[in-house]
């Protein structure tokens, strides 16, 4: 059975029990948005995302086969894959240790703060992939 997920922040089902329910942020009505270099410039922000940096490397553009770019990812896909991460539905030890780290506020504003990056150019993903 596959989780349903409401808005609102309920995934009834998570992790393949049908009686589990998991409670989640809403990852639609975060306040704070990265428009004009607002949270990009955010030195706070920019401290979160700095323990980003050795797997997914400097401006979220990763370098590194089979280890995701997350800049200009959509907003609400890196808050849900970081939650995932942090409630076990997805596992890897790396990012389940650095997420632990992360609360929900903090969460919100790195999904704002990485789609606020420019997506990487088509060319640095094909040298990744050499």
């Amino acid at each position: 059975m596959a989780p349903e997920i409401e808005i609102g922040g309920t995934v009834r089902g998570a992790l393949g029990d049908p009686a589990a329910e998991l409670r989640l942020p809403s990852i639609f009505q975060w306040p704070k948005k990265a428009e004009a270099g607002g949270l990009a410039a955010d030195d706070s922000i920019k401290e979160k995302a700095s323990l980003c940096t050795s797997c997914h490397a400097e401006g979220g553009v990763s370098q590194t086969e089979n280890i995701p770019s997350p800049a200009g990812q959509p907003d609400p896909f890196v808050q849900w894959q970081l939650i995932f991460f942090r409630s076990g539905a997805r596992k890897n030890e790396v990012m389940q240790a650095i997420v632990e780290q992360l609360c929900n506020e903090d969460i919100g504003n790195l999904g704002a703060y990485f789609a606020s990056l420019p997506r990487p150019r088509r060319q640095s993903l094909m040298k990744r992939r050499r």
